[in-house]
């Protein structure tokens, strides 16, 4: 139903009140909700019945001439109803949706606040624990297909064809009313019907517990964005300067190769070119084939580091500066106020694990140890841009070697797992110890680390010899007795890695130790010691962020997580508790799940996320060398 008066608004309005639960989906006319584009308008699907209230739609369609497209009169409901509206949503219990928190940002721009009690529920996360394997999509046309057997194909391909006829991809504005609503409406009344499967699918598999927490996280992402994570723009624009000085020095020599001819240091057909003009042939190929039969040349970042012709050098240089000036500095530095508001997506991979974009905070690099000889003290760090809010600090938990500490509790090697939990033992050198017998500072001990290190990640990402040699940096037949001196130091992890295959053999998946599943072929059942690994590591990760919330909310905390990178947790501390509110991330975060302990290092990141000084994980003090408040 298309509410398109006061009289349809108030009867909507009626049936929305005091709800347990509704569908929600929200149009708009673009997709950076957090910068500049806007809701158009609001799906609802309430018990059998379902409304689309549009609010910001042009008079647009195939017929109509410019002039025409300008008014909008009697399309739209009145911007004033909208308080209304999110008043009456304010007291439904839950808001049920696929990318529920896109819709959220978009109400949110235009004045919704989640109230307290109110809860969201993430279907997205439901299908990522229903669907087996890595299903190639899980947007919702994918999964009311596979879930409810319905085929939407054909006529959500008409309107995808309207859209692209009028060329108003993502400007669903432009789309008539007429259009949109059955589109809208329909995802919201079969958001609802896919989201009963996943429940009754995680109920019926014993993964009940796995889908509650998926939720609650959702709700703590939707806060950690909703917030936004603050970043210095006095910072943003020098930055900018800098790095354009930086790229610009470097592009003028570049073009010394190309007798000050401008190309494309992105094309791979126009570093072909220039590299062959210069004498040097392709190291690498993308795996395609042209029409004539030759294969298409790439010169990708891991190829150029292979060439060894003083240009490769520059490039590599001039991409990372131009990539630090697009993807980072020059979006943010346009948006409004000091907030920027990352998009946590709990359900993007496999394995449970987070993944995060706009920005990717997971690909920023540690500290760049910049090498521009034609930019001489060039020292900018996309890092140095996030800062803490007036009356925080920014705190950084880390878990120290998390998968390493994962994967021992799945050996159950009690020698191990005693050294493991005796504490203040680097993994890497126990394993060099046990295995071949080395101790730090013995002669060759740093080479042999490695190897090491190389053979434990290989075992867990379910490396065979040719891949584990070429992080060794060895023959492969080296690297295969390698992993056999390794598995007789710990006779478990070869029958472990056994386990794994006979249990994706007998049953198609394996589980991890909250009962998470992962359904694999015979032939990829080598990636389940790594889907055990990484999955365990991501729920504890999820469960250490919900019991942070509840201490913080217990405490009638101000301090609140920021984000969540990898293994490490950003949390804003209100200074006037910070002790306390330190201590109760870090007793989250080091909850016993596991036979092995799981422990963390605390640092301030000061004056922003880029320079970290250690805390003491005991009196909470900054540690100035080697001494805290504990001595």
């Amino acid at each position: 139903m298309i509410v398109r008066d006061r009289k349809a608004f108030d009867l909507c309005l009626a049936d929305l009140m005091d709800r347990e639960e509704v569908g929600f989906d929200l149009e708009t006319d673009g997709l950076e909700v957090w910068n500049d584009k806007r809701l158009c308008g609001v799906g609802l699907a309430i018990g059998a019945a379902t409304y689309y209230l549009p609010f910001r739609h042009k008079r647009f369609d195939e017929h109509m001439t410019l002039l025409q497209t300008m008014g909008d009169e009697g399309h739209n409901l009145p911007l004033a109803y909208l308080p209304e509206l999110w008043e009456a949503l304010g007291t439904v219990k839950r808001l049920v949706g696929h990318n529920v928190k896109f819709d959220l940002a978009a109400a949110y721009r235009d004045g919704y606040r989640m109230p307290e009690e109110q809860e969201c529920e993430e279907t997205l996360c439901g299908a990522r624990i229903y669907f087996p394997g890595s299903q190639p999509s899980i947007d919702l046309e994918s999964c009311v297909a596979g879930v409810l057997g319905v085929d939407q194909s054909g006529w959500k391909q008409e309107f995808k064809d309207y859209l692209a006829r009028l060329n108003i991809k993502n400007r669903y504005d432009k789309a008539e009313v007429e259009k949109i609503a059955p589109y809208c409406e329909s995802d919201c009344s079969n958001t609802l019907k896919i989201r009963d499967a996943f429940q009754a699918f995680a109920l019926e598999t014993g993964q009940e517990d796995v889908y509650k927490t998926e939720q609650e996280v959702v709700n703590i992402l939707w806060g950690m964005e909703s917030e936004g994570i603050r970043v210095d723009k006095d910072f943003i624009a020098r930055a900018i300067s800098e790095t354009e000085w930086a790229r610009a020095a470097v592009k003028d020599c570049m073009l010394e190769y190309t007798d000050e001819k401008e190309f494309n240091p992105w094309s791979n057909p126009v570093l072909t070119a220039v590299f062959a003009d210069n004498g040097q042939k392709p190291v690498g190929y993308t795996g395609t084939i042209r029409k004539d039969g030759s294969p298409s040349e790439s010169w990708a970042d891991e190829h150029l580091q292979k060439v060894e012709h003083p240009l490769a050098k520059l490039i590599l240089n001039w991409r990372a500066l131009d990539k630090m000036l697009n993807t980072y500095f020059y979006p943010y530095s346009g948006y409004e106020g000091d907030m920027v508001h990352a998009a946590f997506k709990s359900w993007g991979a496999v394995t449970g694990r987070l993944s995060c974009e706009k920005p990717n905070l997971q690909q920023l690099a540690r500290g760049v140890d910049w090498e521009i000889p034609q930019a001489p003290g060039f020292d900018i760090q996309v890092r140095d841009m996030f800062i803490a809010p007036e009356g925080y600090a920014l705190v950084c938990f880390d878990y120290k070697q998390m998968e390493m500490v994962v994967w021992a509790d799945y050996l159950n090697d009690p020698e191990l797992t005693a050294k493991i939990n005796a504490g203040g033992v680097d993994y890497h050198d126990m394993v060099t110890g046990l295995v071949w017998k080395l101790q730090p500072g013995a002669p060759n001990f740093k080479k042999v680390r490695q190897r090491a290190k190389a053979v434990s990640l290989g075992l867990v990402f379910g490396m065979g010899p040719e891949r584990m040699a070429e992080g060794i940096g060895c023959t492969e037949a080296e690297a295969k007795s390698y992993r056999d001196e390794y598995f007789k130091a710990f006779p478990t992890a070869k029958r472990f890695i056994n386990q794994v295959y006979r249990r994706v053999e007998q049953k198609g998946y394996v589980f991890n130790r909250f009962g998470r599943r992962y359904y694999l072929d015979n032939d990829f059942a080598y990636k389940g010691v790594n889907y055990l690994v990484q999955g365990t590591s991501a729920d504890i990760v999820k469960r250490a962020m919900c019991l942070t919330k509840q201490g913080f909310k217990e405490a009638k905390s101000k301090s609140r997580l920021a984000a969540q990178v990898h293994d490490e947790f950003l949390a804003y501390i209100w200074l006037d508790d910070f002790k306390k509110d330190v201590g109760i991330v870090k007793q989250a975060m080091e909850t016993q799940w596991l036979k092995t302990e799981l422990r963390v290092d605390i640092s301030l990141a000061a004056p922003d996320w880029g320079h970290k000084v250690p805390l003491c994980g005991k009196c909470f003090d900054v540690i100035e060398e080697g001494e805290c408040g504990c001595k």
